[in-house]
């Protein structure tokens, strides 16, 4: 009796360890860029441990980099609803939501994770950008500020709220942004900076 038992604690180790390396295969394949494969991996592992939000998270992220946006969201969602105090899941989830053109959907996800880190500088940019594509010009440049509140060396923040300066012709504004902007390292402001502030 006792070896039977010691033989299926040995097994159940065994399999657990088993089942352990597959987590890590998956994420070594997601950190070396092999994405398809990762997902095979997180899809073996997820099939016995179909709560595991870091697995699932990280398979959403396989597909977002594969550009399968749509089941990187269903991914992302099901990670939220296992783990909703998670920051970076809110993130993940609300940028695709951005990249899918569902921009209430971002901007609620944004407010979600801002009433639990309401200092977050990410949540207020993406916030941002969600509310200048679909037009509400005051509301993203009030988020892109709160963004260089919290981080005062944010350049894309710089950047979008200096060219909606442009668009509401504040031109002293929109040419110190785009000038910050530019030195903070932010793409495109020099040609911004070029057409609008000599």
């Amino acid at each position: 009796m006792f070896r039977k038992v010691t033989f299926l604690l040995a097994l159940s180790s065994l399999l657990f360890s088993c089942e352990k390396s597959q987590t890590e295969l998956a994420d070594e394949l997601f950190l070396s860029g092999s994405y398809s494969e990762a997902i095979e991996a997180y899809d073996i592992f997820i099939a016995s441990h179909p709560t595991d939000e870091k697995s699932i998270y990280n398979r959403g992220r396989s597909y977002e980099e594969l550009g399968e946006l749509k089941n990187a969201l269903k991914d992302f969602r099901e990670a939220a609803s296992i783990a909703p105090e998670n920051i970076q899941i809110r993130q993940s989830l609300g940028l695709c939501y951005y990249k899918l053109e569902q921009y209430n959907s971002a901007i609620s996800t944004m407010d979600d994770l801002l009433s639990k880190k309401p200092n977050d500088t990410n949540a207020f940019y993406l916030k941002g950008r969600a509310l200048q594509k679909q037009g509400k010009v005051n509301s993203a440049i009030e988020n892109y500020s709160n963004a260089i509140r919290y981080n005062a060396r944010h350049a894309e923040s710089y950047l979008y709220r200096g060219a909606l300066f442009v668009l509401t012709k504040k031109m002293d504004k929109a040419c110190r942004d785009l000038r910050k902007a530019r030195a903070l390292g932010a793409e495109d402001a020099d040609k911004l900076i070029k057409k609008h502030c000599n």
